[in-house]
């Protein structure tokens, strides 16, 4: 925070009309059992640009170990092509585009045109869910995405069902 401040006074000595920053940053528990403990990092920042940024970060956590919890953990071997395929159906839907519409082309930055799930995702009663933030797969304009995955379309993925919440 010290950095932060630093940073806004000698921005301040340089334009002495800028205006306010801000840095907030908030973490909520999403989950808390036995053996997942699933938190929601939020941050908000503005540093007198065009406009503020703002990102979600899921971290799943197994609360007996501390350590992580990755799709691989939860997920069976080689799950991606499945995971990625079922998942871009999800992410068409909320964004409006057609099945067949290329994805770089309508704006998103996706490498070879190919739909992929990302890291940040979080473990929720209904399925999974994935958000991408600003800056992530488009431009600031395009927003963040968020999509959520049913486990009933992928229960046949899933490795370890000890980790899902209970029916």
């Amino acid at each position: 925070m010290s950095s932060f401040i630093q940073q806004y006074r000698s921005a301040i000595r340089e334009f002495p009309q800028q205006g306010v920053w801000a840095d907030e940053k908030q973490v909520d528990v999403i989950s808390n059992r036995a053996n997942l403990l699933s938190l929601q990092y939020s941050h908000y920042w503005y540093t007198g640009g065009a406009h503020p940024n703002s990102s979600r970060t899921y971290w799943n956590f197994n609360p007996q170990t501390g350590k992580p919890i990755r799709l691989s953990d939860l997920l069976v071997k080689g799950y991606a092509p499945k995971l990625n395929t079922i998942a871009e159906k999800h992410f068409r839907q909320v964004r409006k585009l057609a099945a067949n519409e290329s994805l770089n082309r309508a704006g998103f930055w996706f490498e070879k045109d190919q739909f992929q799930v990302n890291t940040n995702f979080v473990i929720s009663p209904q399925g999974l869910i994935f958000f991408f933030n600003p800056y992530e797969i488009a431009p600031y304009a395009s927003g963040s995405t968020e999509i959520q995955i049913p486990y009933t379309e992928f229960q046949n993925l899933i490795k370890d069902k000890t980790l899902l919440p209970p029916p």
